[in-house]
C-alpha cells in the first residue's frame, strides 16, 4: 500500500505544521493495514487502528465495525472507544460554527 495517497496533495512540512507526529503516525497506521477485499473492511481496520492511537471521530463504520480485528491486539470495546470519543474534534472547517 502507498501510504502517500492519505496525505491528498499535502506534504510532510505541511503535514508536520499541524503535529510534528502526524506523519509518522499515518506511516505507522497504514503499514498495519492487512489487504482486504472490499472498502468497508478497510474502513473498519482503520477506525480501530486510528481510536487506538487516541484519535477522535465522526461515525463509526458499519458492518464489522462493531468489533477489533484480532490481528492488532485491540481490547477496548466499542462501548469504551465511544466513552472517550470527542466528536466535535472531528469537525470540518465548514462546520465549524455550526453545533
Amino acid at each position: 500500500m502507498n501510504p502517500q495517497s492519505y496525505f491528498y496533495n499535502c506534504s510532510t512540512e505541511y503535514i508536520n505544521s499541524i503535529d510534528n507526529d502526524l506523519y509518522n503516525q499515518i506511516i505507522s497506521i497504514t503499514n498495519q493495514l492487512p489487504k482486504r477485499l472490499t472498502q468497508s473492511e478497510i474502513n473498519s481496520d482503520l477506525f480501530w487502528l486510528l481510536t487506538n492511537q487516541g484519535w477522535n471521530y465522526d461515525t463509526v463504520p458499519q458492518g464489522k465495525g462493531n468489533i477489533p480485528p484480532t490481528e492488532f491486539n485491540v481490547s477496548v470495546s466499542l462501548n469504551e472507544v465511544r466513552k472517550g470519543n470527542d466528536r466535535r474534534l472531528c469537525l470540518t472547517s465548514t462546520t465549524l460554527d455550526k453545533e
